[in-house]
């Protein structure tokens, strides 16, 4: 658990904009997550299906406050 704390403080948080498919975020996500990009794309979608307006406003949140990162 610590190792992968270590590798999280390592990688930067952004959006990811080589492997976009809208804005980068969900790549950027996983990125830093260490996780497969499909992984984080079908959760925010299960999100999107469960509480459309949550997943928008903090997926426009994410697009605005991110910076762009070269993963």
């Amino acid at each position: 658990m610590s190792d992968y704390m270590d590798d999280l403080k390592d990688r930067e948080l952004g959006l990811d904009l080589a492997n976009r498919k809208i804005g980068g975020v969900c790549s950027g996500l996983a990125y830093w997550l260490g996780f497969p990009r499909l992984v984080v794309r079908v959760v925010a979608l299960m999100a999107l299906v469960i509480s459309p307006e949550a997943t928008l406003i903090a997926y426009g949140l994410a697009y605005f406050i991110f910076e762009d990162i070269d993963s």
